[in-house]
């Protein structure tokens, strides 16, 4: 039992080793000394929220949600997002994410040489399109609600790279959270100061939606390293949070 034990460890610091060489390969001209948070832009989302996929890098799919969340849960002791993705009965045990898919089949090649089987799960995001019976400020705060999440993933997706590959400390990476924080902060005060009366069932949908994604970033910023789960992995875990936070709110409006 201790050597099972022993051999299942070492597996593990073996399979974060690869997952953190795979992502310098992925992000081999990201070598400057800080990163910059970008802020969402209204004019790029002149009718709500532009369609988008993410793809994910599941290391592990089960039948059974118990056993997919005893997988995950190792996972995230080694930086990995541990996140459980449910699709078709299957359950997948998401280690990251990217925006493009060369980087996530770049990532996938370099696991599958080191001997692992990973998968690639392509995730979509449908468009949000904004009735235009809207004041320019209500829509801009709209606008501004919808296409916020897009841009938390971006960001969290920078500083996980950062903090992985050692380009930022981890207390810098965090002071990016916190500005990422400011981000989602902003978004939700706009748009909470254009409706504070009585709210439609989609904008009181959104308000609902921004304090969850409000709530999981201040935990990020406010998260300390334990036993069960390293920052690195809360980065991943909260980045693909959001996601289906906007994927959510997606199939609620």
């Amino acid at each position: 039992m201790t050597k099972k034990r022993k051999k299942t460890s070492k597996f593990f610091v073996f399979v974060s080793f690869i997952f953190t060489l795979a992502l310098t390969l992925v992000i081999a001209d990201f070598c400057s000394n800080f990163i910059t948070i970008k802020a969402f832009s209204n004019s790029n989302f002149s009718n709500g929220q532009n369609a988008y996929n993410i793809y994910a890098i599941a290391l592990n799919s089960a039948t059974q949600k118990t056993s997919a969340m005893e997988y995950a849960s190792t996972m995230q002791k080694q930086s990995a997002a541990g996140f459980v993705y449910e699709k078709d009965n299957k359950f997948y045990v998401i280690a990251s994410a990217y925006s493009e898919l060369n980087d996530a089949n770049l990532v996938k090649n370099n696991l599958e040489n080191e001997g692992l089987k990973p998968e690639v799960i392509k995730i979509e995001v449908p468009a949000i399109t904004l009735e235009s019976n809207h004041t320019a400020p209500e829509m801009n705060a709209l606008v501004g609600a919808v296409t916020i999440y897009k841009t938390v993933f971006d960001n969290l997706y920078d500083i996980s790279v950062a903090l992985d590959t050692q380009v930022s400390t981890e207390a810098e990476c965090f002071l990016f959270v916190s500005d990422v924080n400011n981000l989602v902060s902003k978004a939700k005060l706009n748009f909470e100061a254009q409706f504070n009366g009585n709210l439609s069932t989609e904008i009181l949908y959104i308000k609902l939606s921004l304090q969850d994604l409000y709530k999981k970033v201040e935990d990020l910023k406010n998260f300390t390293q334990n036993s069960t789960q390293t920052f690195s992995s809360k980065i991943k875990s909260t980045y693909l949070e959001t996601v289906f936070l906007n994927i959510n709110l997606c199939e609620n409006l």
